[in-house]
This record gives C-alpha cells, sequence and structure tokens, in this order.
C-alpha cells in the first residue's frame, strides 16, 4: 500500500494508480525536499491519512479505480483534513475550478519537477519545517 521516504520533515501523500507516474511524482517531490507516502487507490490514501498526522500535502491523480476518484478523494480529505493541501492533477481531462475542493490546486501532467516544488514550497514553505 505505501513506502516512506524520509528525505525532508513535511510530508506529501502521492496516490496514483500509475505505478510509473507515482515513482516520478515522489522523484520530484523528494527532490524539493519532501518526505513521501504513496498509495495507488483512495481508498489505501484514506487508510494512511488516518494514521499519518504528519501529512500537509496530497497530490491526487483524478482516474483512479476503486470506490471513489480522485476529485471525489480530494473533497473527502478537504472535509476531513482541512489543514492538508490539496493538489489534483490529470493529464487525461480538463478540470473546471468549481471541480476542485476549496483552496485546492489543479496541475496538468506530466508534471516539470520546477512547477511541482515550486508549487510545494508555496504551500508549506522549504521542506525543513
Amino acid at each position: 500500500m505505501s513506502l516512506c521516504r524520509e528525505s525532508g520533515t513535511s510530508t506529501v501523500l502521492v496516490v496514483d494508480d500509475e505505478f510509473f507516474v507515482r515513482i516520478d511524482t515522489i522523484n520530484a517531490v523528494e527532490s524539493a525536499g519532501f518526505a513521501t507516502i504513496e498509495a495507488s487507490t483512495a481508498d489505501d490514501g484514506l487508510a494512511l491519512l488516518s494514521s499519518r498526522p504528519d501529512v500537509r500535502v496530497l497530490i491526487t491523480d483524478i482516474e483512479m479505480p476503486g470506490t471513489m476518484d480522485g476529485l471525489q478523494f480530494a473533497r473527502r480529505v478537504r472535509e476531513r483534513w482541512p489543514s492538508i493541501h490539496v493538489i489534483v492533477i490529470s493529464g487525461r481531462r480538463p478540470v473546471a475550478s468549481e471541480e476542485i475542493p476549496a483552496n485546492g490546486i489543479f496541475l496538468n501532467k506530466p508534471l516539470s519537477k520546477t512547477q511541482l516544488s515550486q508549487t510545494l514550497r508555496g504551500l508549506i514553505g522549504d521542506g525543513d519545517e
């Protein structure tokens, strides 16, 4: 379900069912100086969030298997953990701003390391918190 990579103290949960995309995103997050945990479904992501109070940011793909897609997952996270920043990603479909949870951010895939790093730093600082 998850691996934890401790490369910083602010933790980012990456949820994407596509293994190589998830690994690329994790590498970009870690390159920016943040720790990561990962899941391949929203259901697994919810289980992780229930046990990991250190998660500061969720990065979730929209299209995933399971009981909910990434937008439903993002909204549930926003309701249950309002302090967690939400980044929704997709390379397959445009997303209207009203579909994203309040204060959420949408990024197109493929993600650039620079764009992701700047977005994370804008949300939670430099990774040394």
